[in-house]
């Protein structure tokens, strides 16, 4: 996606409507990113509402759990759009510079929940339930 035009990009727009987001931020990771902002990235978590993320400009990893609990690495570089489902663990590696469009469906209720206690959650719960009910199709 041309990050100059994105909010003119049809799909832009799609997963904006479709995933009902209301408020954005932007992350910007410098180089000297502190060690306890490294540390919250790496760590294994979900989120409650889907996780919409578009890179502007540097680069990072994120790590997905697959069916079978291993990471799955997504290398994601300017220009790409990332939707993450709630429910899903995930983590972050970021490079040495970072600038990401964060987009939110409730800015106030985007919380991580870590994992061990997110095994018990709710929204992971659901998550895995309506996975397995793909993979039996």
């Amino acid at each position: 996606m041309d990050v100059d035009s994105y909010k003119d990009d049809s799909r832009f727009k799609s997963v904006i409507e479709e995933k009902k987001l209301f408020f954005s931020d932007v992350y910007n990771n410098p180089a000297d990113c502190t060690e306890e902002q490294v540390k919250f990235f790496l760590k294994e978590h979900i989120h409650e509402d889907d996780e919409v993320r578009l890179v502007l400009d540097g680069a990072c990893c994120m790590d997905v759990r697959d069916k079978d609990d291993k990471w799955i690495r997504l290398r994601v570089t300017k220009g790409d759009m990332v939707v993450l489902p709630p429910g899903l663990y995930h983590r972050g590696l970021i490079d040495e510079y970072l600038q990401m469009l964060r987009m939110f469906e409730n800015k106030e209720l985007w919380v991580a929940v870590y994992r061990p206690a997110a095994d018990d959650n709710i929204v992971h719960k659901k998550y895995l339930e309506s996975r397995r009910a793909i993979e039996a199709n």
